[in-house]
């Protein structure tokens, strides 16, 4: 692959390589649920708990526009892996480089191609993001782990912190209980695709204890698009009276997978063959992650509610990327190693006054990080590199919700962050001792022997010339850089229910986000962390538990903004703070409905105008009075609709159509430098039978075998897998 023909695409790709390059599954949902669907089943997702702000809160009551996928929801979904799954929600957009989930992620209101900083992804309110450019790996949460998915959007940075600026996705996982049970899922599908999964449980009295596992292989659709993985997590867990819970939990992700690379944009309607065909046919990862989580539990009544959270992470990610037979792959290989450590806590502390209820809520979080990314092995003179860096970032934090009169309630919330790096790089430079060596050399001079005849004559001349010796690699270290930032972010949200059927609300937010390690490693001196400010207003409607529809109009402006780009100062291309701000505003329209006995659908659609002020920066060409040209890889318009048919109690229909607009080019900051990525539309189908203990299931992806891609730079994307198959069969205990 090319790396450096595809500018900043290309490099946020191979920093995320070990966490993000290898081929997952592309069929059935994973989950077992836990009852049959039903086609009449109860209330909608409003009813759900969420974490809005600094609080947690029921979604009918959020000040923000907020979705919350069930586990009966994952069953019924056509998706077979959590970005697809998304990817269905409104002002939500898939970005996958290989079809699966491995490197691929979501961009949630228009982050363009820095969303994997910007949109927060948590593992029960636990950050699966990195520190550096790689963003959060999905495919290290299988979907047969995952129990109930919340997403939020627009930001949340009091709460979260640096990050939460487009949105934020908490993905909760199982949790152990003391009912025995017992869940177990083998499928088969197109590309030789296997994947197995077992989920086991139970308790007595307080203590329960629940072990997942679960094993994925496929060919893949593409040339080098083999990918191989397992996941274990076990959790235990003890729960006294109702005043006391807490548990551990560890979970273990390896694999190992291909990198096929892109295509040239004309190879992806030239034919199959073309689409398949893998422009780095050698290259290759393997990721090991390891997570370790604590936590605590204690409701002391009228004293409040507190919780305790630890993690521990070890990453580990090696690849090869541009292969050459000429050298040793030992020589070839680089490294990404990360150790990250999060603690926090909060204390909810509800209260009475002047006759109404009312909350206050207090955290604190820390997070710290070691990192560091070798590239070309260890012992490659001038191409073995190292960057090594400690990130730590501190915050606190309060909330508080006040009940008012007129049924009317206000969220305020306020945090206060400190943020550090220290950072250094090292390279393997060769070094030589030099030695001064007198040489004997002849020369010609000439000899007058008389006036105006000269004649030529070669007499020895000794010469003093400095030699090399004793050459040999030694490391160069740069200097230690460091970098410090304080940050504040603000919320502000005003809800009223005139009625038990309808809610409307205001909110605004102050958001931030700091550089990371890698964004820092290839900079301008001043860059800086990026502030953004949210308005939001929305109205919720539902009816008796058989409907619901939300309406939510928003605004974000961002002060520098922190892009990749050319910098006129230095003639090169870095990270570097826009001069100008960015603007994103558009609308989103959620619809949920019981449509007969037997039917059931939904609908989303959504609209976004994403722009950047000013290019200048980002393009030599662009004068640098260019504006309102639209930020890369942000489609304008989005619809996505399903339809859920229940004939039989025990027999599910669910068909799913996505449709996207066209977006420019990921390196098409002026908008008239490559052609636009073309709009695309898939429908996806499934039919499930659940049984008494057992589930049969039959999907198919990508039912019209369309042709696109979601993600395309300087003319090159990256296609996505044609229609599969994929049959399968669940057991329940």
């Amino acid at each position: 692959m090319n790396v450096l023909a595809i500018t900043r695409p290309a490099r946020a790709l191979v920093h995320c390589l070990p966490l993000a390059l290898a081929l997952t599954t592309a069929g059935l949902s994973a989950r077992a649920p836990a009852a049959t669907p039903t086609a009449g089943g109860g209330p909608f997702e409003m009813e759900e708990i969420v974490v809005t702000g600094t609080r947690e809160a029921r979604v009918w009551e959020a000040p923000r526009s907020v979705a919350v996928i069930t586990a009966d929801d994952i069953a019924r979904s056509t998706s077979g892996n959590l970005v697809d799954l998304l990817a269905r929600e409104a002002n939500v957009n898939l970005r996958s480089f290989f079809g699966h989930d491995k490197f691929a992620g979501v961009d949630i209101r228009g982050m363009g191609d820095t969303f994997s900083s910007n949109v927060l992804v948590l593992v029960d309110g636990v950050r699966l993001n990195e520190v550096d450019l790689s963003g959060a790996d999905f495919s290290s949460i299988p979907l047969d782990q995952v129990e109930r998915i919340e997403v939020i959007r627009g930001a949340n940075a009091v709460r979260y912190g640096s990050g939460a600026v487009g949105g934020v996705i908490n993905i909760r996982t199982r949790r152990a209980g003391e009912q025995p049970s017992a869940n177990a899922r083998v499928s088969a599908g197109s590309f030789d695709t296997y994947t197995t999964a077992l989920d086991l449980g139970g308790g007595y009295r307080g203590f329960s204890a629940n072990v997942d596992a679960a094993y994925h292989d496929t060919d893949g659709f593409r040339d080098n698009g083999a990918f191989r993985k397992k996941d274990g997590a076990l959790e235990l867990r003890y729960d006294h009276a109702d005043w006391l819970s807490a548990y551990v939990r560890a979970a273990l992700h390896e694999d190992a997978y291909g990198i096929p690379g892109p295509i040239p944009r004309a190879d992806l309607e030239r034919s199959a063959k073309a689409r398949q065909a893998a422009a780095a046919p050698d290259d290759a990862g393997e990721t090991l992650d390891r997570r370790y989580r604590a936590g605590l539990e204690i409701d002391l009544g009228r004293f409040g509610h507190i919780q305790g959270l630890a993690r521990h992470r070890n990453r580990t990610n090696r690849f090869v990327v541009g292969y050459t037979p000429l050298v040793n792959v030992r020589d070839q290989r680089s490294a990404i190693e990360s150790v990250m450590r999060n603690y926090e806590g909060t204390w909810t502390l509800p209260y009475a006054l002047l006759g109404h209820d009312h909350e206050l809520v207090l955290g604190f979080d820390t997070m710290s990080a070691d990192y560091e990314r070798r590239e070309n092995g260890r012992g490659l003179v001038d191409r073995s590199r190292a960057r090594v860096g400690r990130v730590g970032q501190h915050g606190g934090f309060v909330g508080s919700r006040w009940s008012l009169p007129l049924d009317v309630a206000v969220d305020l919330g306020y945090r206060h962050d400190r943020f550090r790096v220290d950072r250094r790089e090292e390279a393997l430079r060769r070094v030589c001792d030099i030695e001064l060596v007198d040489n004997v050399v002849e020369t010609t001079v000439f000899v007058e022997v008389f006036p105006g005849f000269s004649v030529p004559v070669i007499v020895p001349v000794t010469v003093t010339l400095p030699v090399e010796t004793n050459c040999r690699g030694e490391l160069a270290v740069t200097p230690a850089q460091r970098e410090r930032w304080r940050n504040e972010a603000w919320e502000a949200g005003l809800s009223w229910q005139p009625r038990n059927w309808l809610t409307a609300y205001l909110s605004w937010h102050r958001s931030f986000r700091n550089p990371n390690v890698d964004e820092l490693a290839l900079a301008s001196s001043d860059l800086r962390p990026q502030q953004g400010e949210h308005w939001e207003l929305g109205v919720r409607v539902r009816g008796d538990g058989r409907f619901e529809a939300a309406l939510a109009l928003f605004r974000m402006t961002v002060d520098d903004e922190i892009f990749y780009g050319f910098d006129p100062g230095t003639g090169l291309d870095v990270n570097f703070n826009l001069d100008q701000g960015t603007e994103r505003h558009g609308v989103e329209l959620e619809l949920k409905g019981q449509l007969t006995r037997t039917l059931r659908g939904w609908l989303n659609a959504s609209y976004l105008d994403a722009r950047l002020a000013e290019t200048g920066a980002l393009e030599p060409a662009v004068p640098r009075n260019r504006t309102d040209t639209f930020i890369p890889l942000v489609p304008r318009d989005k619809l996505a609709a399903g339809l859920e048919w229940q004939p039989h109690a025990r027999l599910t229909l669910t068909t799913a159509v996505t449709y996207t607009g066209t977006r420019y080019d990921g390196n098409d900051f002026s908008n008239d430098q490559y052609d636009k990525l073309d709009a695309y539309h898939v429908v996806d189908a499934k039919l499930r039978w659940q049984g008494d203990g057992y589930a049969i299931g039959a999907a198919v992806s990508n039912l019209t075998d369309a042709v696109y891609a979601t993600a395309g730079y300087s003319g090159t994307v990256y296609p996505m897998p044609p229609r599969s198959v994929m049959l399968e069969l669940a057991l329940h205990l």
